[in-house]
């Protein structure tokens, strides 16, 4: 779809014009088995932003319309059924293709000096925005520790191995709670047992047979998976109380004074308070966003912290405050 283009060493004649291009939600959320297509969608994207930046001389817009589940020949099959990431095949909604030329038409008759960069039109209930492409919160976890794993930057994850090799634990019953599963199939129990047995969720359910287990009567109480913090700077955790009313003792001022005396130690100490309070409030993964890293003791120290505490969890981190760009 063009009006106009960019040449290199001519001027366009007459001046200005639009570009849009056609691209898909694919670069975005591909499909299973779509490399090839993907791939060209994401150039496309790439086509767009550079062709924008190019054309504004020429008095050229570029924009880029992204299209998804629209009523086609190619795209008829989705009502039928067509495999989701997590592997099952389900028919997806489909939209009028009249809507996608309404909203192309639209973007052609604005004035060029207003520009749409980039609009997704899609049928409504499409799983692209809303509806999880993973079985569960722990295949998203675990993809995220993956990325750590493969060595991403600023990101690193947190594995519970052999170096740091935690207790025995006991063999526990919870009976008669209220069991919210968070399993869309099973729903919530009431008056269900939850077996634990070293750390591990061995049995949930009604009656569950556990002749050994330790008894903790659940009645008039909820058993809940363990809560997911998002965003948490751990090492502050000794920092507590030691900020002031006045803008100069606030945090940001305190952090970064108190954060110039610490010792790798400190890092220990301070994470491993955090990890106690998060267990002692039912939180099990954390995302420890660490940004006092002045050596590599300092992050091991933080590390070593949360691998001896049992959390789940992931460790981000980032420059520390107030240090010099020309120190690694």
């Amino acid at each position: 779809m063009h009006a106009g283009g960019v040449q290199d060493h001519e001027e366009p004649d007459p001046r200005g014009g639009r570009i849009i291009n056609n691209g898909s939600i694919s670069a975005h959320a591909p499909r299973p088995n779509s490399a090839p297509y993907t791939s060209t969608k994401h150039a496309v994207t790439g086509l767009t932003k550079s062709s924008a930046l190019d054309g504004r001389k020429y008095d050229i817009s570029v924009g880029q319309i992204d299209i998804g589940n629209a009523r086609t020949p190619l795209a008829s099959r989705m009502a039928d059924g067509v495999p989701q990431a997590n592997g099952e095949i389900k028919p997806e909604p489909l939209m009028d293709v009249d809507h996608v030329g309404a909203a192309v038409l639209h973007m052609a008759n604005l004035p060029l000096e207003t520009n749409v960069q980039f609009i997704t039109i899609m049928a409504t209930k499409m799983p692209f925005i809303g509806e999880a492409d993973v079985k569960s919160r722990r295949d998203f976890l675990g993809g995220m520790a993956a990325l750590g794993a493969l060595g991403v930057p600023g990101c690193g994850s947190i594995v519970i191995g052999p170096e740091s090799k935690l207790p025995d634990r006991d063999d526990v019953i919870i009976r008669n709670a209220y069991v919210m599963t968070m399993d869309p199939k099973l729903g919530d129990l009431p008056d269900a047992d939850v077996h634990v047995k070293n750390g591990a969720i061995v049995a949930v359910g009604r009656d569950v047979i556990a002749v050994t287990a330790q008894v903790i009567d659940g009645r008039d109480m909820v058993v809940l998976p363990g809560f997911v913090e998002t965003h948490w700077h751990m090492w502050n955790t000794l920092l507590r109380s030691m900020s002031g009313d006045k803008r100069e003792y606030g945090y940001f001022p305190t952090t970064l004074a108190l954060g110039k005396a610490y010792l790798p130690s400190d890092m220990y100490q301070g994470t491993r308070l955090a990890t106690a309070e998060a267990l002692n409030s039912g939180i099990t993964f954390v995302h420890d966003w660490c940004h006092n890293i002045r050596s590599p003791q300092f992050a091991q120290e933080n590390l070593r912290a949360l691998r001896e505490s049992g959390i789940r969890g992931r460790f981000s981190y980032g420059a520390a405050q107030g240090h010099p760009p020309t120190r690694p």
